[in-house]
Order: structure tokens, then C-alpha cells, then sequence
């Protein structure tokens, strides 16, 4: 069977695809953690909002509505 230039290159092609999937999944993290079940985790926030004096603010209602989306 003989195989044209094309498909020399559709093969090397999906070499190449293969092979950067490969290293993709060999280069994943390995995330660990460790909790204490029945915990609330809705209690607690790493951010909060702060007041700069001399900054610029959107008007009441859009500031309102932006916090609300942020804290949801």
C-alpha cells in the first residue's frame, strides 16, 4: 500500500497531537487536600469590601448589584 504525501502528513499530524496530549496529561498537577467533613465552608471569605477614599463608584444601585454578584 502506498501512502501519498498527504498522508505522510496527516500522520505526523496526528503524531504530533498525540504525543502534546500525552505530555499535557503527564504534566497534570496532583492536588491534595485535607478537610474536616461536616465543616461549613460558606462561613468563610478571603476577600472583603473596603471603602478607598478618592476612588471612583459606580452609582448605589450598581455597586449593590456588583457586590451581590460577586458574593453569590
Amino acid at each position: 500500500m502506498k501512502v501519498g504525501r498527504g498522508g505522510n502528513l496527516f500522520l505526523m499530524l496526528l503524531a504530533g497531537t498525540l504525543l502534546w496530549l500525552a505530555a499535557g496529561t503527564l504534566a497534570a498537577q496532583d492536588v491534595r487536600y485535607n478537610f474536616m467533613p461536616g465543616t461549613d465552608f460558606s462561613k468563610y471569605h478571603t476577600y472583603r469590601w473596603v471603602s478607598i477614599e478618592g476612588g471612583e463608584h459606580p452609582n448605589q444601585i450598581v455597586d449593590a448589584r456588583i457586590k451581590q454578584s460577586v458574593d453569590s
